[in-house]
């Protein structure tokens, strides 16, 4: 494993800081008068993170774009793939709103969780 890249359980703890954070990430955009979620753009024109990836950026207090180095180190994924797609994409039938963006990051958390604690009983 390369030195860039955590293991998947930093990536995993580091995901589901990213689902804990988008939860209530509508109700706090609606409140202050904001746009709310939107996976297709990183960043609102007003400043203000768009996508799951825009939050992490903003709980980071960073703002740059996330890249393959960024996305390795604190996700332990490939930017490119099918989990980065399956995670970050804006495809047809993606997360619409930051709930649905946190659960679907849930999922592949346990689904990961378990592949990998299978792979160690093997």
């Amino acid at each position: 494993m390369s030195g860039n890249i955590p293991t998947v359980y930093v990536g995993n703890a580091n995901l589901l800081l990213l689902a804990e954070i988008l939860e209530g990430a509508d109700e706090t955009h609606l409140a202050r008068g904001e746009p709310t979620y939107n996976q297709r753009t990183w960043i609102h024109p007003c400043g203000t993170p768009a996508c799951a990836i825009g939050h992490w950026n903003s709980f980071k207090k960073r703002m740059v774009h996330m890249n393959q180095e960024l996305c390795s180190k604190e996700f332990a994924i490939r930017q490119g793939t099918n989990d980065w797609a399956h995670l970050f994409g804006y495809k047809p039938g993606y997360p619409k709103t930051s709930k649905e963006s946190a659960a679907r990051i849930r999922a592949f958390v346990a689904q990961r969780s378990q592949s990998e604690t299978e792979g160690e009983s093997k």
